[in-house]
């Protein structure tokens, strides 16, 4: 199997600014608060491909590839399923049928229910597409390679 030119984190990058909106943030914010502290007023968006971007050593950048492929494994677990989206429709019909719901709140979440299939739709595709990439770029045979290749490139022995 050839290694490719880009780097591994370069190539969840790029996957990442195609993931549309609501999956694409909701995956930044859900990867960075489990990493760092909030860094000012900078979108977690772009906090995130920065991070992704980060010039390391090899050893390093093998290590964040892992870090976020797993953080990003996780989140798609969920948002990827069935069974959370009928739990969060249930959840948001119960909070409408609440009394005690503020009707603020009720109207919020009235404003907010169509755009749920949307959603659900948008989280598969981004859930499709990252088993793409994974199985094809981001196995552990496939890092176990680049990792080897950036040894015997950057290896003083």
């Amino acid at each position: 199997m050839p290694t490719t030119e880009k780097l591994p984190l370069e190539i969840v990058r790029d996957w990442f600014k195609g993931v549309e909106e609501p999956a694409r943030g909701v995956m930044a914010l859900f990867v960075m608060v489990r990493i760092q502290d909030p860094d000012g007023l900078a979108s977690w968006e772009d906090v995130f491909c920065e991070w992704l971007s980060a010039r390391l050593d090899y050893f390093k950048h093998l290590g964040r590839t892992l870090q976020v492929r797993g953080l990003i494994d996780f989140i798609l677990a969920e948002m990827g399923s069935d069974q959370y989206w009928e739990h969060a429709l249930n959840k948001q019909l119960e909070m409408i049928e609440h009394e005690q719901t503020p009707k603020m709140v009720r109207q919020m979440v009235n404003k907010h229910l169509p755009a749920m299939p949307k959603a659900k739709e948008v989280w598969f595709q981004t859930a499709e597409s990252w088993e793409d990439l994974r199985s094809n770029y981001l196995t552990d045979e496939r890092l176990w390679m680049w990792e080897r290749e950036m040894e015997r490139r950057f290896s003083p022995v």
